[in-house]
C-alpha cells in the first residue's frame, strides 16, 4: 500500500498515503505541508516514468536518474520532515568569519551582483548564446538559424514582460529564482535553453507552462527537454509550442507516445 514517511526530531513513522496516490506534486504538498517540509513525487513517479524526479516544497528538484520512479517503485509517495532542535556549530567564530568572506566575494562578483541577483539564471541565455555554447538543435549547432528569435528568452525581456519577483533557496543571499506576480514559478536557464533553441521552440510562454507541468508531475525538465531534442533530431523537425506542452503532459501521464519518450 502507498505510504509516506513522517519524521519529527527522532520520531520516524510510516503512514498510509492511499488518499494521496494519484495526486500531483502541488496538491500533495498542500495536503502535507502543515506537518513539515515535504519531498514528494507526482503521477510521473507513481507511473515509474524514467524521467521522474522528487520535488521538495513544490519547486526544488532532485532530478536526473529517475529518482522519482525509485520512490514510486517503493509505493513511497512522500517524505515529510520537521525538526525543533538546532545544529551545533563546532567553531562559531570561524564559521561567521568564513561566511563574511564568502559574502564579500559574492558582492564583488559582477556576474552575481549584476546578473544572477538582478535577473536570475535567465541572464545566462544571452551570454551563452554570445559565446556560442547555448544548446541549439540538440547540440548540433553553435547558434540558432537567423530567423529564430532568442530575444523573448533574454532576461531583460522577461523582466519587462513579467516583472518577476525574487525567490531564494534557504538562507541564500543571491536569490536567483523568479516567479511571476501570481506566484507561478518561472523557468531557469537550463530549462529555458533546452526547451527553446535546443528543440527549436520560439515560444517563451510554452516553456513556462511546460516547466509548470514538469514540476507538478514530478519530471526533470532537463531530462524531458533533452529527450525532446533527440526526438526533434530523429524526425528532422522542431517541437512546436503546442507539442511541447502536450508531449510534456503525455510523458507525465505515461500516455500514448509519451510512454515511449518517458
Amino acid at each position: 500500500e502507498p505510504v509516506f514517511i513522517e519524521i519529527e526530531d527522532d520520531r520516524v513513522e510510516l503512514k498510509a498515503a492511499g488518499a494521496l496516490w494519484g495526486k500531483n506534486v502541488k496538491e500533495t504538498t498542500n495536503l502535507l505541508k502543515d506537518k513539515g517540509s515535504v519531498a514528494c513525487i507526482g503521477r510521473a513517479g507513481e507511473k515509474l516514468v524514467s524521467l521522474g524526479s522528487i520535488m521538495s516544497d513544490t519547486v526544488h528538484t532532485f532530478g536526473r536518474g529517475g529518482v522519482g520512479a525509485v520512490m514510486g517503485s517503493k509505493n513511497l509517495k512522500a517524505i515529510v520532515v520537521k525538526g525543533t532542535g538546532s545544529v551545533e556549530i563546532f567553531d562559531r567564530a570561524e564559521f561567521i568569519k568564513q561566511k563574511k568572506a564568502i559574502n564579500r566575494l559574492l558582492i564583488a562578483s559582477p556576474t552575481i551582483n549584476k546578473g544572477l541577483a538582478v535577473f536570475g539564471t535567465p541572464f545566462l541565455v544571452k551570454i551563452t548564446s554570445w559565446m556560442k555554447i547555448l544548446p541549439v538543435a540538440n547540440f548540433r549547432e553553435a547558434e540558432p538559424e537567423p530567423d529564430f528569435d532568442l530575444k523573448p528568452f533574454f532576461a531583460k525581456t522577461i523582466a519587462k514582460d513579467y516583472s518577476p519577483r525574487k525567490k531564494a533557496c534557504y538562507s541564500c543571499p543571491i536569490a536567483c529564482k523568479r516567479e511571476d506576480k501570481k506566484g507561478k514559478e518561472l523557468p531557469e536557464y537550463e530549462t529555458i535553453g533546452l526547451m527553446s533553441a535546443n528543440i527549436q521552440n520560439p515560444d517563451y510562454e510554452a516553456v513556462v507552462e511546460a516547466n509548470r507541468l514538469c514540476n507538478d508531475y514530478g519530471l526533470d525538465t532537463i531530462s524531458v527537454a533533452g529527450t525532446l531534442g533527440c526526438y526533434a533530431e530523429i524526425r528532422n523537425k522542431g517541437i512546436s509550442a503546442a507539442e511541447l506542452i502536450n508531449l510534456t503532459r503525455m510523458i507525465g501521464e505515461k500516455e500514448g507516445f509519451g510512454e515511449r519518450l518517458g
